[in-house]
């Protein structure tokens, strides 16, 4: 029994890490996802309450996870994680019921379930939660109390400020398409073999009263005395959708503009901010510094916004802005920027670099040879990934030797 206790420990506390950490890195992902969550039940909340129950919900699901692995205070944390199970596998038997929100959001960006996926998981998950908080009293730490208190409230503001660290600067671990090396005309094309979507089909026809379905194959189209009432179209099988695909950019004098920017030879910057209403204006008047300097280098640099019109020339008073503004639709902004001002730099349409407000570039960075600075710190960027690598791999070796000196 004590070898179940703690093998139900450790699977559930290892699905709250990896559902709490791959959502924490990118808090901004969760927080459209409540903000559908609402829509979708009938209330539309600000977006900061929504960012707020959004860095909750990661930081606690991270911090669960890390605390049953460790054995951290079982006694309070099963509480927490059966409220959690409970609570979540209600929620996604109504997901799965209505299908008013077609993606739960439970493992962000990394990995995508289907509604009645995700609930047939949390059935799965639930009686090892049930079995932790049954057997709660039975856990034994193996630290003194007060260094367990201590890990405890180390582990709670760790989990709130991973994900801090994440909303600020842009994800740790990004789980989407607008990647460093993307070429973004590229991932927004079908390939020529590539399967359709496959409808079916249904038309309504009514003859003195009677309403009867038809499809393609007994289409009643020599009798004229049937009259077409309605179509009925059910999606039935999804055809290949290219990993960009909502991705546009609209000139108020030239039209669709996206084909000529994202084809365009040599380096393009992109400023973006998908609500200009609530962007960081302190972050926008330092983009002013490098579109000088994008301007003496022959660089194009354009801000893409769902906003327009009034809000446009609201934003160029605050910020004295003076590059173009292009419209484009908000959720593929938001997908492709992890903050309200953003900067994205393409060369050759390939993405060389993404910052977020926060870490906007010195203007520097945008004189002499572009490409390979850009290189040079991609390469830069490996090696520090491959040492970081090397010591998460160091410290759960530690861990798991910890783990088996524990007297379960």
């Amino acid at each position: 029994m004590n070898v179940l206790n703690h093998l139900s420990r450790f699977l559930l506390g290892a699905l709250f890490i990896f559902s709490g950490f791959v959502k924490s890195v990118d808090p901004l992902g969760t927080t459209y996802k409540i903000f559908d969550y609402f829509k979708a039940g009938g209330a539309i909340i600000p977006e900061n309450v929504a960012l707020f129950l959004a860095i909750t919900l990661c930081a606690a699901e991270l911090f669960i996870g890390l605390a049953l692995v460790l054995n951290i205070k079982i006694k309070v944390v099963s509480w927490f994680s059966l409220a959690f199970m409970a609570v979540f596998t209600i929620i996604t038997l109504v997901l799965a019921l209505t299908n008013k929100v077609a993606d739960c959001g439970c493992f962000g960006d990394a990995f995508k379930l289907t509604n009645w996926q995700t609930f047939y998981k949390n059935l799965i998950i639930l009686p090892f939660a049930i079995l932790v908080f049954w057997q709660r009293n039975r856990f034994k730490e193996n630290i003194a109390p007060v260094a367990a208190w201590a890990m405890f409230i180390l582990l709670l503001g760790g989990s709130v400020a991973f994900n801090i660290y994440n909303l600020r600067h842009l994800p740790l671990i990004n789980y989407r398409p607008y990647m460093v090396g993307q070429n973004i005309w590229s991932a927004m094309q079908i390939p020529p073999n590539a399967p359709a979507d496959e409808y079916d089909i249904r038309l309504i026809y009514e003859k003195n009263g009677v309403k009867k379905e038809f499809n393609e194959h007994n289409l009643p189209w020599q009798d004229t005395t049937w009259v077409f009432v309605e179509q009925k179209t059910t999606l039935i099988k999804k055809g290949y959708t290219p990993p960009i695909h909502d991705f546009s950019i609209l000139s108020p004098t030239e039209g669709d503009i996206t084909k000529s920017i994202l084809k365009k030879k040599g380096a393009v910057a992109l400023l973006i901010a998908p609500n200009l209403s609530n962007a960081n204006i302190i972050n926008a008047q330092k983009a002013n510094a490098i579109y000088n300097v994008c301007k003496k280098q022959n660089i194009p640099f354009i801000m893409l916004s769902s906003s327009t019109g009034k809000q446009v020339d609201i934003y160029r008073s605050q910020t004295g802005a003076q590059y173009p503004v292009y419209a484009s639709d908000e959720t593929a902004l938001k997908t492709a920027m992890r903050s309200n001002i953003g900067l994205m730099l393409l060369y050759n349409g390939t993405i060389i670099g993404i910052w977020s407000g926060c870490d906007l570039p010195e203007d520097n960075a945008f004189k002499g040879d572009i490409l390979g600075k850009q290189l040079h710190k991609m390469e830069y960027s490996q090696n520090k990934k491959d040492v970081m690598q090397l010591i998460g791999g160091i410290l759960l070796i530690g861990l798991l030797l910890l783990l088996s000196r524990c007297r379960y």
